[in-house]
């Protein structure tokens, strides 16, 4: 017999899964969420059969040149019904009571961030019914099904469990990775695996947990002094009643590594655990002080929220308020990265953004929109726009008049302008442009850089910035320190590379020069760096050498000075 599950509203949804902020721990994590909350929820039942021996679950990873690599998570917990099967396919369904398994998105959110196709089989206990179904993710996404087939299969009644087979992979596990993961999860379940209830193995080795040593001080009348103490606080928390119970203690030796808090909930580590401990500051203090590398506990958030991947406490407005700057290049493989990645998560993304976008008329206004198409850059702001339910967009340019001027019905037409005075100690536009002092004029007579042949003008600001360079170094220049000249002919890539090969070669040809001084053909050159020299003089530059004194820096900068094309 077969039964079909509706999964609406869209079954593209399940591809973008496998953007998800996940880890591979993490992503496991989530099977045995289930299987461990399977086996608390039914404990009774369980350990009332005879043949019942304690929860295992079974990681598998088989690795295989021909079909690929297959994750197997096996368990004989409880089992679903049909009902709880339904529920962990479909969208939006969560448990009834909170739990290790409280979203009810974790297996097919893990499964379809691990691969391509995924199957799950199950039979709850007695019940003598196994169900069994296959997902592939593309074709969901690609014929836009809005049921998925169950198999409906006779089995023993002693039979129960699930088997969750991923293939297809779009991640696949190897090296330090297994390693870490496995100790990831031997952290996470510490509480488990201590009860000797269940048993977690990686193919077929089971995981073992073991307690940090609790350091044991002998007093001077021979009793010995535990240094650990239990907690068990409540408070009010943004108008919640809430607890914190464990305890906290020393280790017996110190340790950068298992030092730290591990913060629990429902018997599963959240934050902490290998080598990444929980350590505020204002406790831990620095990284090279005893409390970081001694203080260590357990302490139980029950109840607290977590965000949707369950490796970190939801506290925005609690304990870490927190806000986080992104930077990255405003090109549309990054911005996508953000969109698809970072805000792919639903509890980061119903959180206030700001958006800043740099020189806002360049690339992020759509070049296209002639053609009735989309420039890549505006389509990535479009997608990352999109992905937020509640943000501000602010564009910032010398230049506004392309963002004013565009279609008011456009995603990044402005809701108003605002201009922004200069700030105290600002460099710009005054300084250059109204003192003769540091700047000077390309006369109208002279041909342009991209003519043929190299304008005077050019000629004198390039031997003025080596000139520059002799005189810095002879200041005190500090070693690493850089000293560069940018050169801006036009916005066209062709003309950067025929300048760029001006400017090679007259380099060159000043280098070829001046390799021997007292050659004749180094004198119209010294004539030249001679002048720009002057230059500085008149300007009245304090504790300036003589240029005798400066000449052999002047020719090192030229013999040293990289050459590079930028925005090519």
């Amino acid at each position: 017999m077969a039964k079909c599950i509706n999964i609406r509203p869209t079954t593209s949804v399940y591809a973008t899964y496998k953007n998800i902020r996940y880890d591979p721990w993490t992503a496991i994590a989530e099977f045995v969420d289930n299987s461990t909350q399977s086996y608390y929820d039914n404990s009774k039942k369980l350990n009332a059969t005879k043949y019942w021996d304690g929860l295992t679950v079974d990681i598998e990873y088989k690795r295989d040149k021909v079909s690929g690599d297959h994750l197997i998570i096996k368990d004989n917990a409880y089992g679903m019904d049909f009902h709880d099967f339904q529920r962990a396919i479909m969208l939006d369904s969560p448990p009834r009571r909170k739990s290790r398994s409280e979203f009810g998105m974790g297996l097919k959110t893990a499964a379809c961030w691990f691969g391509k196709c995924w199957s799950v089989e199950s039979v709850a206990l007695g019940s003598g019914i196994k169900y069994r179904t296959t997902v592939d993710v593309e074709a969901l996404s690609k014929y836009k099904n809005e049921e998925i087939t169950v198999e409906e299969i006779p089995c023993s009644k002693k039979e129960h469990g699930t088997i969750v087979t991923i293939w297809n992979l779009n991640r696949t596990l190897s090296g330090t990775q297994i390693g870490k993961t496995k100790d990831q999860l031997r952290g996470m379940y510490r509480t488990d695996l201590r009860s000797g209830e269940i048993k977690i193995l990686y193919n077929g080795v089971g995981l073992v947990y073991e307690t940090p040593k609790v350091l044991t001080e002998v007093l001077p009348d021979g009793s010995e002094k535990v240094w650990k103490k239990n907690i068990d606080i409540s408070f009010d928390f943004n108008g919640e009643s809430k607890r914190i119970y464990g305890f906290v203690g020393l280790l017996d030796e110190g340790s950068t590594s298992g030092a730290g808090f591990t913060l629990i909930r429902y018997g599963r580590v959240i934050v902490g655990g290998y080598e990444n401990g929980y350590r505020p500051e204002e406790i831990f203090e620095k990284s090279n002080s005893y409390v970081y590398q001694r203080l260590f506990g357990e302490l139980n958030l029950d109840g607290w929220k977590v965000t949707q991947t369950k490796d970190a406490f939801d506290l925005y407005g609690g304990l870490e308020d927190k806000k986080v700057v992104i930077v990255a290049l405003k090109s549309p493989t990054q911005i996508n990265y953000i969109a698809d990645n970072i805000f792919s998560d639903s509890v980061l993304a119903e959180k206030p953004i700001l958006i800043i976008d740099d020189e806002g008329d360049e690339a992020s206004l759509n070049t296209l929109v002639k053609k009735g198409k989309k420039s890549s850059t505006y389509k990535a702001i479009e997608n990352l726009k999109e992905r937020l339910d509640r943000h501000c967009f602010l564009s910032i340019t010398a230049t506004p008049q392309a963002n004013l001027l565009i279609d008011t019905l456009d995603v990044l037409s402005p809701d108003f302008g605002i201009l922004v005075d200069p700030g105290k100690g600002y460099c710009g536009l005054d300084v250059y442009h109204s003192d003769t002092t540091y700047t000077r004029k390309i006369p109208d007579s002279e041909t342009s850089l991209l003519d043929d042949g190299i304008p005077q003008s050019f000629i004198d600001a390039i031997s003025m910035f080596f000139v520059a360079c002799a005189i810095y170094k002879n200041r005190g220049m500090k070693p690493g320190d850089k000293l560069s000249m940018l050169i801006h002919p036009s916005q066209l890539k062709a003309d950067h590379e025929k300048v760029f090969k001006k400017v090679e070669g007259l380099i060159n040809d000043w280098c070829q020069k001046s390799e021997d001084k007292r050659d004749i053909a180094y004198n119209p050159l010294k004539k030249i760096l001679v002048a720009a020299y002057n230059e500085y003089e008149k300007a009245g530059v304090e504790g300036l050498l003589p240029f005798n004194l400066l000449e052999d820096d002047i020719i090192q900068a030229m013999n040293v000075c990289g050459r590079h094309k930028v925005n090519t």
